[in-house]
């Protein structure tokens, strides 16, 4: 009996674990069906969902519509990676010093650096547009980049990781003639590879999807991010969904790939970090 009921509350919880996936996956899934559509098809009422002709034809239409589709998505890879680096950078070297190091005030700063986690991001929008204008940065790659090179989180994360650390492991490498730098660059940061590769992940994606930042400190169409230049796209061809999906797969598809080869190890990076140990 006990077997059975088990069997029965497998088969329930996966048969509604399946059908909230494929609620979550239909926009994705019409967004793409929509893409290989025709225009007649596109525009059927009632609605259909499997294109009778498919057509590649409207992934060469977004170039033709949109002559710098390929610029955005290159400054959103430029813009993405060069962010994602630096945040890397000072997540490792800030958790290092507050992971590793004893000084007065550490945990004061420790505290502001959570409580920078509770500041909205609409809250600094203004003054870091005024820093930028200030610098006379406007419509660069270093507006787009340099106010987000740091990470609370990410600094959270590593911090968290390098506490974990005995304290064996950095007397061992202090009697080999270790400094705190040769210690950080070849014993701490291979060991804090999950953590650091999570970060680098949610970085990416943030970085990759940001909308708002972007498209107020750029002016000219040439330093648009994808995101920017996709909702001119989509504002100006609302009247044709096959090509407006067609430009909206587009810009997905970066990503796509990125979770198609590192979906795993993603996985294994959550998997195998946890605060504190």
């Amino acid at each position: 009996m006990d077997d059975r009921r088990d069997a029965g509350r497998s088969v329930f919880w996966t048969t509604l674990a399946l059908l909230l996936g494929l609620v979550v996956a239909f926009p994705f899934l019409w967004m793409i069906l929509t893409s290989l559509k025709t225009y007649g098809e596109a525009n059927a009422y009632p609605p259909t969902v499997l294109p009778a002709t498919p057509t590649l034809g409207n992934f060469p239409e977004v170039f033709r519509e949109c002559p710098l589709f390929g610029r955005y998505i290159l400054n959103s890879l430029f813009v993405a990676f060069l962010t994602t680096g630096l945040v890397i950078v000072t997540s490792a070297l800030a958790g290092y010093g507050l992971g590793r190091f004893k000084f007065r005030g550490e945990g004061v700063l420790f505290g502001a650096v959570l409580a920078s986690l509770f500041i909205p991001f609409e809250v600094t929008l203004i003054p870091n547009y005024r820093l930028i204008q200030a610098l006379k940065l406007k419509d660069t790659y270093a507006a787009l980049v340099l106010p987000w090179g740091a990470s609370a989180l990410g600094i959270f994360l590593v911090r968290q990781f390098f506490r974990s650390l005995p304290s064996d492991v950095w007397d061992a490498a202090r009697l080999d003639g270790c400094g705190h730098f040769r210690f950080l660059w070849r014993i701490a940061l291979p060991m804090a590879k999950a953590p650091l590769f999570a970060v680098a992940v949610w970085t990416f994606l943030g970085s990759w999807n940001s909308l708002l930042w972007p498209l107020v400190v750029t002016d000219s169409p040439e330093m648009r991010t994808l995101a920017v230049g996709v909702k001119f796209f989509l504002d100006a061809e609302q009247a044709r969904p096959h090509v407006l999906m067609a430009g909206a797969a587009l810009s997905l598809l970066p990503i796509a790939l990125l979770y198609l080869f590192l979906g795993r190890r993603i996985l294994e990076s959550q998997a195998a970090w946890s605060p504190g140990g």
